[in-house]
């Protein structure tokens, strides 16, 4: 609490002063009897927060209804207002009389307002008032100080000194940079709800140190091959590096006449060893293989009637590799509508379907019907 001096007589003096100050520039400015737009009441005091006074910074807000018209902080002896500049609360003319509330600290929380040691159930917005209050919460204040290791940072709620109320749940994520992995909070981490996860909370009880501890991420390699009969495309062959539990696409294309039988070598965190499509997961150096095998092929004879031609895959014949699963689509001339698939169709997805499949079991010779 402040101690009446001359120090603090001389700073309520010139807190005073300063209203009769503005009281005459106001006089000088208006027609006399004539209530100016808007006026200011001066307020100053200690702020207390869970029975001792507040920390320095500490927001302080004054509000009127649910507008703020005042604010400021709280200076290093725990009060406001003594210095300037005071605590002003700046207010159309039309509120004086309205009550005023006195919010402190983050998130703001509803003060208690004593005058002279008594508590004061409604502070009222006065014309040129000038008025000794005492703010009182009371939660106590803890302050929380963080920090990182190289290798990240802290997101939320950022790093450096953040102040919180008592009991208050506090978010906590820390982000690893490219080629770093978050490690486990360490300091004062006993209301830490999982030291070991980078997106926790802190449970505000005290003052509080912590730091975010990341370390750089282990590579392993990745050697890849393939037998005759095709390739592999993702990643692509030979060797390359990548991050502990980083999940790798795999993606094996056989040539034309050929098949995908598996995946043969360290494939223990292959998705699925049969798919030509599918993942690696790399906990550790693998070497691995795709293996195909020689199916034969087939050819495909596509027409088409006037009104129309087929795109996909083209008109005329082709060969496909066997049991290859191949896409039609025919697209009708302006003026014209496609009608069904003819010929060798026992195959075909939807023969009334212009995009379909057909599944080269022989080789198949196939028309498009278009009708004006």
């Amino acid at each position: 609490m402040k101690i009446g001096s001359i120090g603090s007589t001389w700073r309520l003096a010139g807190a005073l002063g300063l209203v009769l100050l503005i009281a005459l520039i106001v006089a000088l400015m208006v027609p006399a009897l004539a209530q100016p737009p808007s006026t200011a009441h001066t307020f100053w005091g200690n702020v207390t927060t869970g029975g001792n006074p507040a920390l320095e910074e500490t927001a302080i807000s004054a509000q009127i209804g649910e507008v703020e018209y005042g604010s400021g902080a709280v200076d290093a002896s725990g009060g406001y207002g003594w210095e300037l500049p005071n605590f002003v609360v700046t207010a159309p003319q039309d509120l004086v009389g309205q009550p005023i509330s006195f919010y402190v600290g983050t998130p703001p929380v509803l003060a208690d307002t004593y005058i002279g040691g008594e508590l004061v159930e409604e502070v009222l917005f006065e014309f040129l008032g000038a008025t000794n209050l005492d703010l009182v919460v009371e939660l106590a204040q803890y302050e929380l100080n963080i920090s990182s290791t190289e290798g990240g940072n802290v997101t939320e709620p950022g790093e450096g000194t953040f102040t919180r109320w008592e009991g208050t749940l506090v978010d906590l994520l820390a982000v690893a940079d490219e080629g770093y992995v978050f490690v486990n909070w360490t300091g004062e981490v006993t209301t830490v709800g999982n030291v070991t996860a980078a997106d926790t909370t802190i449970t505000m009880n005290g003052d509080y140190t912590i730091q975010a501890n990341f370390e750089a991420r282990p590579e392993y390699d990745l050697n890849i091959s393939s037998n005759a009969g095709g390739s592999v495309t993702e990643p692509g062959e030979g060797t390359s590096t990548h991050y502990e539990g980083e999940v790798v696409d795999l993606l094996a294309e056989p040539d034309l006449g050929y098949g995908f039988v598996n995946w043969t070598g360290e494939v223990t965190t292959v998705g699925n060893v049969t798919a030509a499509d599918t993942t690696i997961i790399m906990n550790d150096d693998y070497t691995i293989t795709a293996n195909f095998i020689a199916v034969g092929t087939h050819d495909l004879t596509v027409t088409s009637s006037a009104g129309g031609n087929v795109t996909e895959p083209g008109e005329g014949t082709s060969p496909q590799t066997a049991g290859a699963v191949i896409d039609l689509l025919a697209e009708p001339n302006l003026g014209f509508v496609f009608v069904n698939w003819t010929g060798e169709v026992t195959t075909v997805g939807n023969v009334t379907a212009a995009d379909t499949t057909i599944i080269l079991d022989d080789d198949y010779t196939i028309t498009a019907n278009f009708i004006d």
